[in-house]
């Protein structure tokens, strides 16, 4: 085997490595968060941290959507932004495609909010549901937020609009308790 094949075959090896070490750790952390508190309904449950709490509970906001819970980071002081989560849960049965309907949020989103802007649309799963996630950011009252906004429907066209809302300076550490709560979602 010539000297180029091996320096080749190492490189990979030591790239394996480095994911494999990626992916244990990022397994242990998501093992390591305590979510303590559950909420349930009819439509799902999700379980959370004990420094979390629920913020809103079972909200109609129109005819055919109802903000079925929205959970917060406590607050532990004035300045910072605190992380959430809100699940709206839509019992029109809409048929266009998730990815459709984030690309008509995000539409939605850059004619209210001068500073949106849009990362990206991707394939995503929650709950044993298919759908599409939005990702952008926002630039509000002095923070930057990282959004999530995650589309997926039952086999019912059920929908389900899961959005995780974190502050950019802080997203990846906030992103590791967020991702254990949307891991923990049940759709029923």
């Amino acid at each position: 085997m010539s000297k180029s094949k091996i320096a080749i075959l190492t490189i990979m090896k030591k790239i394996h490595l480095i994911c494999a070490l990626l992916l244990f750790e990022n397994y242990c952390c998501a093992q390591s968060i305590a979510l303590a508190k559950q909420y349930s309904n009819a439509y799902f449950s999700l379980n959370y941290p004990s420094s979390w709490q629920i913020v809103q509970d079972d909200n109609q906001a129109t005819a055919n959507t109802a903000i079925a819970v929205q959970i917060m980071e406590k607050q532990s002081n004035n300045i910072d932004f605190r992380p959430n989560v809100n699940v709206i849960v839509s019992s029109k049965k809409w048929t266009e495609s998730t990815s459709y309907l984030a690309k008509q949020s995000s539409q939605n989103n850059r004619q209210i909010v001068s500073t949106y802007r849009q990362i990206g649309i991707y394939d995503k799963q929650i709950g044993n549901c298919k759908g599409s996630l939005l990702e952008y950011t926002i630039s509000i009252n002095g923070y930057t937020l990282h959004g999530r906004q995650y589309i997926v429907k039952k086999s019912d066209n059920t929908t389900f609009t899961i959005t995780a809302t974190t502050d950019e300076r802080k997203d990846k550490n906030q992103m590791k308790l967020v991702n254990a709560i949307l891991n923990s979602i049940e759709i029923k």
